[in-house]
């Protein structure tokens, strides 16, 4: 809760303290008693003192942490959604560039569309693959496909 204090001569916290805090009387903040980095910060606002609480050192890393994973768990359930969307047929997830037998040498053409996919896509250039049954057309396209996911 953020409170307003005429002067910042007050000589006690201004909310109760948890266990892993402490107040430094020479600011009149609360501080974390492991990164001594302070968790309230102060504002002056028409006149007035704001002093909201804010995330030390310690908070402020294992909030990166979390939110890095929650970044990566949304981008592997797009990932997943993009392949159950994409990709019908699931043989096709297992389909990579390292299974590759290296029995067809066209495999280079998958690979070098991949590694220049951006320009591809920004000239809105397509891949056509054709052959015979059994020549690894599906194959192609699930490598390029798990690629580019």
């Amino acid at each position: 809760m953020t409170k307003f204090i005429e002067k910042p001569t007050a000589i006690t916290p201004n909310r109760e303290l948890q266990s892993d805090e402490y107040f430094n009387e020479t600011d009149h903040l609360i501080y974390c008693s492991k990164c001594n980095t302070p968790r309230q910060c102060r504002h002056e606002l028409q006149g007035k003192v704001l002093i909201p609480s804010i995330r030390c050192k310690c908070q402020q890393e294992i909030f990166e942490q979390e939110e890095a994973q929650r970044k990566l768990h949304e981008k592997q359930m797009e990932i997943e959604h993009l392949k159950t969307s994409g990709l019908q047929d699931k043989a096709l997830y297992d389909y990579t560039f390292a299974r590759d037998n290296g029995i067809n040498p066209e495999i280079k053409l998958a690979h070098n569309y991949v590694s220049n996919w951006e320009e591809m896509r920004a000239n809105a250039s397509g891949l056509l693959i054709w052959g015979d049954v059994g020549t690894g057309k599906s194959f192609f396209a699930g490598c390029i496909a798990n690629a580019l996911l």
